[in-house]
């Protein structure tokens, strides 16, 4: 191979790989531990050794191995006995990310900043896992479980259980054979296992069979997790991940250590060095450009573009829905009306052969049910100016704003399709057609057959069908139990994890509500009302917004003192979901601060936080110690200062894993108990018109919006 091929291949990768496996997240510490005697000083010689250890990990790790490195610095008693492994979920780019995050002096959750003058550290991150000691410690597994995640309900246990079970065993058995400790199965289910690599086989088994031991309870009632110890790793689902391969050959175990610095000898004999080497880069090369293009096809998996979408004709939303007939109405806004229908399914053409001769003929696709929102494009004839004097002032002005509002509406419409299209997440509903015709604009959605989470938190009747909905307790019906409850609010945050760090661009909901969430007949959470979507890229953090828009007792009072959309609003809007899916009481906003977060804090600040949660949660120890953390995760998530709150990640793996620490908690200077400057304005305002000043009613009747300059991508 010639070295203008090796430059073209290496070109490939180093261009290809980080645009399509990567995602320029900030890694997340999963879990830590710290040694506290015998400490050593800034200025020793193993302080240095710990310096020159982490500062050379994303070069030996992943540009010189692949994926794994362990080694030593110094020697005598300052030697510094180093791990660095990459998890098999993420990509080598992020894994040189998250190492090189946690070598660095400046950043917080830096391992000398996290664990300072340590002489055994552990940690692991997302993305990356670290280790180093002033003890050999290669080769001996750390087999406690450090982290356990776990996702939505698993609806056929008896059926899904043995199967990820066999699936952990056939994988454990391919692993501990492998030179990289690592295996993942070829299908359904979907499931990874792996060891740091200087484990020996029979190490390493034992290892994965502590985490399975540990899963078993828990596969038969999750659809997907995740067992993590500073030594192995494995995860399940029934929907797929991306798998990063290996692409280097570990030498086998207790040959690897080798001191930073020194360049290993080669195990192959009988050709030149420079043979070895060309045949070698040319192989990697290859094999890592194949990489990059499986994940760029995985990442294309799942995602459609605006001609993916079905566009309806009027006549055949009229006929799906009785001719937009009330008997079918779901419900109704300010600018439209939301209808049950059927739909007949998409003619497809297949190829048959008959005697010989290739024919196509129609294949019709099954109908499906879907809900139709009906967005009308005319101004109500009650402020039409010809039923009013021409000369009124006011009215003129009602009219102009109308004529705004509607603008407004028809930019939503359009940017909800442009967002919406690529969008393919079980916690996100999904968009199946759109149609523009006869002055209305309509938007077709998969049919959520339980409606949305509002519905159940606030009846309007007072009894339900108990053997569908719930359980009868104090005398109340209780639509929503607690696992339910709790179900939800992870679907709900797994789907803004989805929004925030998973997508190709980084999309803010910005309307997170009751209403704005639908469930399934499994009471399963999905996102929906994309009208107010903010969108930007990984590079940046936020964005500014010409309009603030949204329900106000939701919006991030910071967002509509600084007008600039970020991250931290949805998760502040997300702590006020929170709180009130737990104490199941209307959010408000009043004279004296925020009904929720006051109740809520007062409560926590006393020591008594459970006595804020709806009464008829309450009873059982597990559900009770549940509850408290999700409050005190809510109280977390609505801190006045942004950067108090926590990222969506870590809310997500507090809220899923029971052994997870708890983000900081709010000290009484930190809790919002007192209406800020914009928080009065708004409580002022939605007294009377539910929306922030300056912010036109959308859709579903409450103030919301979207950044101007939407471009129409429809005819």
């Amino acid at each position: 191979m010639t070295l203008g091929q090796v430059s073209l291949l290496f070109l490939c990768f180093h261009v290809l790989a980080p645009l399509l496996c990567t995602t320029s997240n900030a890694a997340l510490l999963q879990a830590f531990n710290c040694s506290t005697s015998d400490n050593y000083t800034a200025t020793s010689a193993y302080a240095a050794n710990v310096k020159q250890f982490l500062a050379a990990l994303p070069e030996n790790a992943v540009s010189n191995n692949g994926g794994f490195y362990n080694g030593t610095v110094g020697e005598g008693v300052d030697t510094v006995y180093g791990l660095a492994m990459c998890p098999a979920d993420y990509s080598r780019g992020d894994c040189g990310d998250c190492l090189t995050a946690a070598a660095a002096a400046s950043n917080d959750d830096g391992l000398q900043n996290r664990c300072p003058g340590s002489r055994t550290v552990l940690a692991m991150f997302d993305r990356c896992l670290v280790r180093f000691s002033d003890n050999n410690f290669f080769g001996t597994p750390e087999t406690g479980v450090v982290l356990a995640l776990s996702g939505e309900r698993v609806m056929a246990p008896g059926v899904y259980s043995p199967t990820v079970e066999q699936a952990f065993k056939d994988s454990t058995d391919r692993a501990v054979i492998s030179p990289q400790r690592f295996a993942a199965s070829a299908g359904h289910p979907y499931v990874f296992v792996q060891c740091t690599w200087d484990l020996s086989a029979d190490k390493c088994r034992q290892c994965l069979q502590v985490l399975s031991a540990n899963t078993s309870g828990m596969i038969s009632i999750r659809r997907e997790g995740q067992r993590k110890s500073y030594s192995c790793a494995l995860r399940y689902s029934n929907t797929s991940f991306m798998v990063v391969p290996f692409t280097f050959t570990a030498a086998p175990p207790g040959s690897r250590t080798q001191p930073i610095g020194q360049a290993g000898t080669s195990a192959l004999h009988g050709h030149s060095k420079a043979e070895t080497v060309g045949g070698a880069v040319g192989a990697v090369v290859a094999v890592v450009c194949l990489v990059a293009l499986i994940c760029y096809v995985f990442k294309l998996r799942g995602q459609r573009n605006t001609k993916d979408l079905r566009k309806f004709s009027y006549s055949e939303l009229a006929r799906a829905t009785s001719n937009f007939s009330e008997q079918e109405e779901l419900g109704a806004g300010a600018f439209g009306t939301v209808y049950r229908g059927k739909v007949e399914g998409i003619q497809q053409s297949k190829n048959q052969n008959v005697e010989g001769v290739q024919k196509s003929r129609k294949v019709k696709v099954e109908s499906i049910h879907v809900a139709i929102k009906k967005i009308t494009m005319t101004i109500p004839k009650e402020t039409s100016s010809q039923q009013v004097p021409v000369d009124t002032t006011d009215v003129r002005v009602r009219i102009e704003q109308d004529k705004k509002d509607l603008e407004l509406v028809r930019k939503d419409f359009y940017n909800e399709i442009k967002i919406m299209s690529p969008l393919h997440h079980r916690n996100i509903i999904r968009l199946v057609g759109w149609c523009k015709e006869n002055k209305s604009l309509f938007l077709v959605y998969e049919l959520m057959e339980s409606g949305n989470l509002e519905h159940y938190l606030y009846p309007k009747h007072g009894t339900m069908d108990t053997d569908l909905h719930g359980i009868t307790a104090s005398g109340a019906i209780l639509l929503l139990d607690w696992p339910k409850r709790q179900n939800i609010l992870i679907g709900v945050t797994t789907g803004l994890v989805y929004l925030h760090c998973e997508c190709g661009e980084r999309l803010l909901h910005r309307d997170i509500k009751p209403s704005n969430v639908l469930l399934d007949k499994n009471f399963n959470a999905k996102l929906c009302d994309f009208g107010l979507v903010t969108q930007f890229s990984h590079n940046h953090t936020s964005r500014t917004t010409k309009i603030v828009r949204g329900t106000p007792v939701y919006i991030d009072p910071t967002y509509v003192d600084s007008q600039r959309a970020c991250q931290q609003n949805d998760v502040y809007s997300l702590g006020i979901l929170l709180l009130e899916v737990v104490c199941c009481e209307r959010p408000e906003i009043t004279d004296t601060g925020h009904n929720l977060i006051h109740k809520v804090s007062t409560c926590y600040l006393g020591n008594q936080i459970l006595n804020a949660a709806d009464t008829r949660l309450r009873g059982n120890d597990n559900f009770d110690r549940q509850i408290e953390r999700v409050l005190k995760i809510g109280l977390a998530c609505v801190q006045r200062e942004v950067k108090q709150r926590p990222h969506i990640r870590r809310v997500l793996e507090c809220l899923t894993n029971e052994t997870a620490q708890l983000p900081f908690f709010p000290t009484p200077s930190c809790i919002p108990l007192t209406l800020s400057e914009s928080e009065t304005t708004a409580a002022s305002s939605s007294r009377n018109s539910n929306a922030i000043p300056a912010a036109p009613p959308s859709q579903s009747g409450t103030a919301a919006g979207q950044d101007a300059g939407v471009t129409p991508l429809l005819p």
